[in-house]
């Protein structure tokens, strides 16, 4: 897997997450309390995510290598 497609990923996910704290805090305004937490919420998820991925397609390549032999 390229180094592109998981930055790509983590950005993606970053960008899904602030999206719906975004509109987490256009709702309910009180449940926000610190950007700094947000960010490094959205940061660890976004990780996450990333790494899921990652894993899926490095398992993905196993098994397409084992079915050609």
């Amino acid at each position: 897997m390229k180094v592109r497609t998981l930055v790509l990923t983590y950005f993606v996910a970053f960008a899904a997450g602030a999206a719906y704290k975004l509109l987490l805090y256009l709702i309910q305004p009180e449940s926000f309390t610190h950007i700094n937490s947000a960010v490094i919420e959205l940061t660890i998820v976004s990780a996450l995510v990333t790494a899921g991925v990652a894993i899926f397609y490095m398992l993905r390549q196993k098994r397409k290598l084992e079915d050609e032999k």
